[in-house]
Order: C-alpha cells, then sequence, then structure tokens
C-alpha cells in the first residue's frame, strides 16, 4: 500500500474538502453559516453531482458542520459537510417534489411502461414534460415524461407514495 490511498484506487478519486476561512464572533462561533437544526429536510448534491433529498442528522456548531442523511440510502451514506457548503441548499430549491416541474441534473424516481419505478436522471425539461435516463439502462430507453402523469416521484420515496399527482376521484386504485 501506498501513502496516499487514494493512489491505491485510482487517481479519480477526489480529494479532501477544501477548508475555507470562516467569519467568527468575538467567542469564536461561525456567523457567515446557515443555522441549521436536526430532522431539518434540505437539499444536498451528492458525490456523483446529483442533487438529492436529505435531512440534518447532527449540527456540530462548534466546527461549523453539519452531518446529513439522504433519504432512501442507510446511514452508511451519511456526510459530515461545512454549514457555508454549496453543496447543501433549502429543501425543494434544487430536487425533485411532487407537483413541481422537473429540472436537469435533478434525480428522480420515474415509472416505465411497465408500472415499475426506477431511479432515473432529468436530462432536459420542457414545460409539459421531462427527459429522464433510467440508471443502468442503455439510452434507447431515454423517454419524455408528461408533468402531471403521476410518473415523477421524489427519489428515495420506496414505500407506497404517488407520484406527481394523485388519480382523479372517478379512476378506480390500481391493484398492488
Amino acid at each position: 500500500m501506498g501513502a496516499d490511498p487514494a493512489s491505491d484506487f485510482g487517481s479519480d478519486l477526489p480529494g479532501p474538502p477544501r477548508q475555507t476561512a470562516a467569519k467568527r464572533d468575538a467567542g469564536g462561533r461561525r456567523i457567515d453559516a446557515p443555522k441549521y437544526r436536526v430532522g431539518q429536510p434540505v437539499d444536498v448534491e451528492d458525490s456523483v453531482r446529483l442533487w438529492s433529498d436529505a435531512r440534518v442528522a447532527a449540527v456540530d456548531a462548534a466546527r461549523g458542520m453539519v452531518k446529513v442523511s439522504y433519504a432512501g440510502w442507510s446511514d452508511r451514506w451519511d456526510e459530515w459537510l461545512e454549514t457555508g457548503s454549496a453543496r447543501i441548499a433549502p429543501a425543494g430549491t434544487r430536487s425533485y417534489r411532487a407537483g413541481r416541474r422537473a429540472a436537469p441534473g435533478q434525480r428522480v424516481e420515474a415509472r416505465d411502461e411497465r408500472g415499475d419505478w426506477l431511479e432515473a436522471e432529468v436530462l432536459d425539461a420542457r414545460p409539459d414534460a421531462a427527459f429522464v435516463h433510467y440508471k443502468g439502462f442503455h439510452r434507447k430507453f431515454d423517454e419524455w415524461v408528461p408533468h402531471g402523469a403521476g410518473r415523477l416521484r421524489q427519489f428515495g420515496r420506496r414505500d407506497d407514495e404517488g407520484g406527481d399527482a394523485a388519480p382523479a376521484p372517478d379512476e378506480p386504485e390500481e391493484a398492488a
């Protein structure tokens, strides 16, 4: 094993996060970082540069750090970020939320033509639809998914939550 762990696994791994000087008050507390509370929903840019739903799992105000837990992922993927990091945004501003238009770069779950919910990335968007790529599938399966058709939902919603629209009152519920 070499002295540099990254050299053992390839040179494409990111280096350690850069520490930036933070403004502090007379007591040494950061004054330029947003305030977070445990349980607060946030949007976080993950390690593959896609915005994801997350919640604040812990706050270390003395160090100016926040621990985030990604929706739909085990706590193995939780990570500490600086409170002023550009990778953290207010909830619903960077990740897809039902009832809103999807935007390029968002990670979503999309219902394919068989009715299965699959992880997808929004590649393009227009007012009436989102063009999605299904993770792990050939690009020939990429498709436009109409907004409001109940075929898009927030990534990590692996329960019975619906997509971007509920069935009309006169439509029967689908049997599971």
